[in-house]
């Protein structure tokens, strides 16, 4: 007896519990006759309630369909960015030979200007609430070379120093939500945070892709690692130092597009070693998952969609937005993991592949 007793507790230390696996719904909404019939999405609201993109023209999309954002003058838009609240969205519209800086506030076109000698300007960025927008403008007299750029609520038009050794220019990538922090892309593989009433910071390592931002701005995320031939996801604490927190399994590159607003969960895509696009998402608890094989894991029906990438995540970790191809044309995708309360650990499903394996234990008779 005692020895039959012995082996059940050693049976119950070594068993370990399924993760419950999530179930995923998967769409590509028709677009409006306006947009054409290639769209995308570039990303989602905090709550998941409300996208952006771009078709023929810049838009945004909610429970109610699409509303398209218009242009300067009947000219083309591009909607890039969307702020957490959901209120704002940030792109770019045709003036004629040049293009300037725009934002969208319930639909109506503000014009975000550049410098009367050359008013080539670019927004890429937003904070929470949409009262400043990021980006950068063309450098006057200089075609080749920018200028990191803000807009206040107004409109109105401030110039950051180029950051040191910098001099092809740069260009506002990420915004604290109190708008005193910002995250700043050099030419040249290095990234900054730019501190009001402080300057520059230089981010450690060489950075090779996109900057995104937590909302309290002391956390940042980017693509990099020890050198300049490195694609891992990375990220920097207020001060600077880097943080490699690795690739997906099988990558030969690695890309970033979106980060909540607590840094929890991070989404992008990655290039795989068979040269095909895959979307992966990231938490602290569950590392990276490759999200296609979770949509097909998790009952989604993809509808004949590759080549998918993921360019948004809300803060919740539930609603990702990308783009995809379907019979050689690009559409945008919304997915929504549809379990109750999500735990951090089954907020991408993770059932028994990804983070938790079922061990089979056999306990002999006595």
């Amino acid at each position: 007896m005692e020895k039959c007793l012995k082996r059940l507790i050693i049976a119950l230390t070594f068993a370990v519990p399924v993760v419950a696996q999530a179930a995923w719904t998967f769409r590509s909404p028709d677009p409006v006759e306006s947009l054409g019939s290639m769209f995308y999405f570039n990303g989602v609201s905090a709550d998941g309630s409300r996208l952006v993109g771009g078709g023929r023209k810049g838009f945004t999309y909610d429970a109610s369909g699409f509303t398209v954002l218009n242009g300067w003058e009947g000219n083309g838009s591009w909607a890039i960015s969307i702020s957490r609240d959901g209120g704002t969205a940030v792109g770019r519209v045709g003036r004629g030979e040049f293009g300037s800086a725009a934002r969208w506030l319930g639909g109506s076109l503000q014009v975000l200007e550049g410098q009367p000698e050359r008013p080539d300007a670019y927004a890429h960025a937003t904070s929470d609430n949409g009262h400043l927008v990021g980006g950068y403008i063309m450098t006057p007299g200089d075609e080749s070379s920018y200028q990191p750029a803000t807009w206040n609520e107004a409109g109105d038009l401030r110039l950051l120093p180029v950051p040191p050794d910098q001099w092809a220019g740069a260009n506002v990538g990420a915004i604290s939500a109190d708008g005193s922090r910002l995250a700043v892309i050099g030419h040249n593989n290095l990234g900054f945070v730019w501190v009001d009433g402080e300057g520059y910071r230089r981010l450690e390592g060489p950075n090779n892709g996109g900057l995104r931002m937590t909302s309290d701005g002391r956390t940042i995320f980017g693509i990099g690692g020890s050198s300049i031939y490195d694609q891992n996801l990375v990220r920097w604490d207020e001060y600077g130092v880097l943080t490699v927190l690795g690739s997906p399994a099988d990558s030969l590159s690695t890309q970033l597009t979106s980060v909540s607003s607590d840094g929890q969960f991070v989404s992008g895509r990655y290039r795989s070693t068979a040269n095909v696009d895959r979307p992966y998402l990231w938490s602290e608890s569950t590392g990276f998952v490759d999200l296609v094989d979770e949509l097909t894991l998790g009952g989604a029906d993809l509808h004949g969609m590759g080549s998918l990438t993921a360019m948004g995540i809300s803060d919740d970790g539930r609603t990702v937005v990308g783009y995809g191809y379907q019979q050689g044309k690009a559409r945008g995708w919304i997915a929504v993991n549809t379990v109750p309360e999500p735990s951090a650990l089954v907020t991408f499903g993770l059932g028994a592949i990804w983070l938790v394996r079922r061990r089979r234990v056999i306990v002999s008779p006595c």
